[in-house]
């Protein structure tokens, strides 16, 4: 299995649908047009206390060998 963090804006408004989705804190904050410690700063808080409300989250995804070879073409 292969782990592989995403990062993402959240809608509180709208259900905590996501809004932005990117690989990377800097991806992400690129996409939203704010500053990186923004981002990080906030996803730091949310790994503290997961239950805390955050406009920016990470996520962990698990992919079998195959599919991460699929998706992504190598292997880690």
């Amino acid at each position: 299995m292969k782990r592989r963090e995403l990062y993402m804006k959240i809608d509180h408004a709208h259900a905590g649908i996501p809004v932005y989705i990117a690989d990377s804190p800097s991806e992400l904050a690129r996409l939203c047009g704010v500053r990186l410690s923004t981002v990080s700063h906030a996803i730091s808080k949310m790994r503290k206390n997961p239950n805390r409300r955050q406009s920016y989250i990470s996520v962990t995804t698990e992919w079998s060998d195959k599919e991460y070879e699929k998706y992504f073409g190598r292997k880690t």
